[in-house]
């Protein structure tokens, strides 16, 4: 089984592949979604031949990924190769090739259902791998000026945020006692949003004590 991501230029890359690993079946990745609504209608202009006249797609086998959201390619590629696993597993399984020959963000997407594939159970048994082939050299092009790109961030694993999920109080206090009738507001202090949220309406309000030197508070109702 053979998984090409597709892009407007890879004809040379994918006829290398395809004639090293000589697939029985191909499952090609069509990119969706893109900033150009149209580039999915120009892959198929382009690699049409290929797909359909040398290795006979079925267009029910085509799969479709979004490029801004590689977890949705990692998720179909792992339901698919569990698919042809199970309907295969009389006959001896089946060997999964990907190859991620179009954006950063789909390479991900590759990349992850690779790692995780071979990472469960047995490492003799594994039969997924990736065929990808490099460039030489590289052309430097002219960049528009007004070029658009489109960023994608991947939280992959472990903690997003380093911060502790507990909740502190902070009252705002002044270096030295405020004048009389000065009012503080009390604040709460959500540690897991990182920003400071009023906790009520009430209103502290401190008054200089006769008998000693500290201060006295009185907390008033909603103002």
């Amino acid at each position: 089984m053979w998984f090409p991501v597709l892009a407007e230029d890879v004809l040379e890359q994918l006829t290398r592949i395809g004639e090293r690993i000589n697939p029985d079946e191909i499952c090609p990745v069509l990119p969706v979604q893109s900033a150009n609504a149209r580039r999915a209608d120009n892959i198929i202009d382009t690699l049409g031949e290929f797909l359909f006249d040398r290795y006979d797609v079925d267009t029910r086998d085509i799969l479709r990924a979004t490029e801004w959201n590689p977890f949705q390619l990692y998720r179909s590629l792992m339901q698919t190769m569990a698919r042809y696993e199970e309907s295969l597993k009389l006959f001896g399984g089946a060997r999964f090739v990907l190859s991620p020959l179009s954006s950063k963000g789909l390479s991900i997407g590759c990349l992850l259902a690779t790692f995780e594939k071979r990472a469960m159970g047995d490492r003799a048994g594994v039969r997924v791998g990736m065929a990808h082939v490099e460039s030489r050299r590289y052309e430097a092009g002219r960049i528009p000026a007004d070029a658009k790109y489109q960023l994608i961030s991947a939280w992959i694993a472990g903690e997003c945020y380093g911060v502790p999920a507990t909740t502190a109080y902070l009252a705002a206090e002044a270096p030295v006692g405020p004048p009389e009738g000065a009012d503080s507001e009390l604040t709460k202090l959500d540690a897991t949003a990182g920003l400071p949220q009023p906790s009520d309406r009430s209103i502290a309000r401190r008054k200089r004590s006769r008998k000693s030197d500290g201060w006295e508070r009185t907390v008033a109702g909603d103002s």
